[in-house]
This record gives C-alpha cells, structure tokens and sequence, in this order.
C-alpha cells in the first residue's frame, strides 16, 4: 500500500480560521503506515469566530517522532477547539518530545483526542487536553486491542483554572 512520511525541516500542514467561519480538517489517509517526524507538525487553529477543526491520521501504522499533532482555539476565539484522532490497524507509537493536545481558551470545550492501534506506545512525549479558561477539558482514550505502553510520558484531560471542567482518561 501506499506510505505516507511528513519530516525534516518543521513541515507544517494547517487549517485555521480567523475572522469568520469554522476552520477545515486536517485528514491525513493511508492504506499504508504513516510517519510525522522531525518537527513535523498537523493543525487547526481558531483565533476569531469559529470552531477549529479536526485533525486525523489513519494507517496501518502510526508514528510519530518528534512530532505535533494540536487542535486549539485563542482567548479572542468564540468557536471550540476540534478532536484528534489517531487509528490504526498495527501499532501506534509515539515517541521523542511528541506532542497530541486540544486546547480551549475560552468557555467552549476543547476536543477529544482517541488513540486507536493493536498496540499503543507512548514515550517520552505529552497526551494532553486542557482548558485555560471556563471551557471544559476534552475526554482521552487510548483503545488497544494487545495492549498500552507508557514510559517517561504525560497522558492529562485537566482545567488550568481549577474551578473548572476536568475531562476524561479512558483505557
């Protein structure tokens, strides 16, 4: 099948909005394995009026290496943050100061992020979902049919303001 491979000198593939109107979807398909690595980064990004967008990656192995997968709005944003969405028929590894997050900064909630493989693998690299305002932290599930791995990493669905929601792990 075919192989998709995004990497060396920060390559950037984005969708964001600003002034009006929801952003797009990053989607990234192959029947194939797919690495991001060396800087690489996906995005979808709200800075005025409107949702960011979703971003999702499938193939029949995920990689990321140093790597960014983020969905995230602005605090001059009234739109909520998208999901992140990782599936795959093999393993999924992410390693190396990888980073997957949403991020609200307002009261609208930040997205999901679900993690799909045979086998999960997460080292030394952050899962996150955060709420730095009245907005909600997104839900995270890591789903494996073998099993997870966790080394040296950060897998949170927290509030920065404490009075606020917490999302969800779920394994």
């Amino acid at each position: 099948g075919a192989k998709a491979v995004m990497s060396s000198r920060r390559r950037r593939i984005s969708s964001d909005t600003s002034g009006g109107g929801n952003a797009s979807f990053v989607l990234v398909d192959a029947r194939g394995p797919v690495t991001l690595s060396s800087g690489s980064k996906l995005s979808s990004e709200s800075s005025d009026f409107g949702d960011a967008g979703y971003i999702e990656v499938n193939g029949s192995q995920v990689t990321l290496d140093n790597a960014t997968l983020s969905s995230a709005n602005d605090f001059l944003s009234d739109g909520a943050a998208g999901s992140v969405t990782l599936n795959s028929t093999g393993p999924v590894v992410i390693r190396n100061s990888s980073k997957i997050s949403t991020t609200t900064n307002n009261a609208k909630s930040a997205g999901d992020i679900v993690i799909q493989g045979s086998r999960i693998s997460i080292s030394s690299s952050t899962v996150e979902s955060e709420a730095w305002d009245a907005g909600a932290a997104g839900n995270i599930r890591l789903e494996a049919t073998e099993r997870i791995d966790l080394a040296n990493s950060l897998v949170t669905a927290e509030p920065r303001d404490v009075e606020f929601y917490r999302g969800n792990i779920l394994e």
